[in-house]
């Protein structure tokens, strides 16, 4: 009877959720699934089907007309081996004039542009060939609807829209990603509206930080005799391009400091050297970050005494090993919260919160017209919200 489409375009992974009812009167949220994304593993030879996110990564290799996208292409960046011919984080640069200019592997002198349109329809082909496969009797492709930050302008949601539509979409429609959020925990078990009642206006903070965008919507929600929820975006934050990019970023810089205080510093290094030492040394950020953040989500839901809990967060730790290039590593690093605290301290102490994380909540809220005290609701979403 239907069947339908929901993109998350992210600057980290990219997920999709899939609606197919077969009866007119069918609940189309409890007919709601995450999409299967088939792409390639570490290797050519490991081909996965049963992925639900595919990473944002992307692997040209112009000379044989092949694109990757997702966990291979991410592992060719993580690893350094391609580092003129991957790239990930392509979100945050379109509806602009970024262009990647992609060299030849066999010869450099070969090359082809690709803009940030291209470059998300990529995401988008995988996805849609992914939906064929495993629904070859639905009409997959005649309409989708993709989540964008609310911040997103004109030029960056026509951008997105062209992605969708080049990438083998009919139609698109484009929905805020904290409204999504906001919808989803509407319609989640963890949501409690007991207290809400009939025409009653309710405001709530949807807070969404992901890998390069920060959001703040303001949302008034009402609900009818019925049951049925009404939703108005009142106020919005401005666009602020930070996220888990920044952070990784962050970590690598510190730890590439102290690799240059004992070699040389990589500006005397080819440029394909820079590419792969950046590409290792972010990559690898990024993974203790996500290693010690999940540590300490596992202690805070394991732990309810708070003393404990602090005590044994105080005594988790990472010991950082990996190779950088020509056989040196960074070594005899251990990382720990306080430490990461510290390095982070650019955008998590008291200051920095105050004149960065705390400002698009006094925005949206000024926007909307309300204090603090009118909010009955914060909703946490994307993935540095953690």
């Amino acid at each position: 009877m239907g069947f339908y489409v929901g993109i998350d375009l992210g600057t980290t992974n990219s997920t999709v959720t899939v609606i197919k009812t077969e009866e007119i009167d069918d609940n189309p949220i409890e007919n709601m699934r995450p999409g299967y994304i088939y792409q390639y593993g570490e290797s050519l030879d490991d081909y996965l089907m049963n992925e639900e996110e595919l990473p944002s990564a992307i692997y040209f290799d112009i000379e044989n007309k092949t694109v990757f996208t997702g966990k291979y292409a991410k592992k060719l960046y993580s690893d350094g081996d391609r580092p003129l011919q991957t790239t990930k984080s392509i979100k945050t640069r379109m509806g602009g004039e970024s262009v990647l200019e992609i060299p030849g592997i066999r010869n450099s002198a070969n090359r082809e542009s690709f803009d940030m349109v291209q470059c998300a329809s990529l995401f988008i082909r995988t996805i849609v060939e992914s939906l064929k496969k495993q629904f070859p009797d639905d009409d997959v492709t005649r309409d989708v609807v993709v989540t964008v930050p609310a911040a997103f302008n004109d030029d960056e949601r026509v951008a997105t829209q062209n992605a969708v539509l080049l990438g083998g979409f009919k139609n698109c429609s484009i929905l805020d990603e904290p409204t999504a959020a906001l919808l989803s925990h509407i319609n989640s078990d963890s949501h409690d509206d007991d207290d809400i009642e009939e025409d009653e206006e309710y405001y709530k903070l949807v807070y969404d930080i992901g890998g390069g965008t920060l959001d703040v919507s303001v949302v008034k929600v009402t609900v009818d005799e019925d049951g049925n929820y009404s939703m108005d975006v009142e106020g919005l934050s401005e666009r602020m391009n930070l996220g888990g990019d920044d952070f990784d970023r962050i970590l690598g810089a510190w730890m590439l400091m102290g690799f240059e205080k004992t070699n040389k510093t990589i500006t005397d290094r080819t440029v394909e050297d820079q590419n792969r030492i950046i590409a290792r040394i972010v990559s690898n950020a990024e993974a203790y970050k996500i290693s010690i953040n999940n540590k300490i989500i596992n202690i805070r839901n394991s732990i309810p005494d708070p003393v404990r809990r602090a005590r044994r967060e105080s005594r988790l730790s990472e010991s950082v090993a990996f190779e950088l290039i020509d056989g040196m590593s960074i070594s005899g690093v251990t990382l720990d919260k306080n430490l990461l605290d510290d390095v982070f301290a650019v955008y998590g102490d008291v200051a920095a919160i105050k004149g960065k994380l705390l400002q698009p909540i006094k925005t949206a809220m000024y926007n909307a017209g309300i204090t603090k005290d009118q909010i009955s609701e914060v909703v946490l979403t994307g993935g540095m919200s953690k």
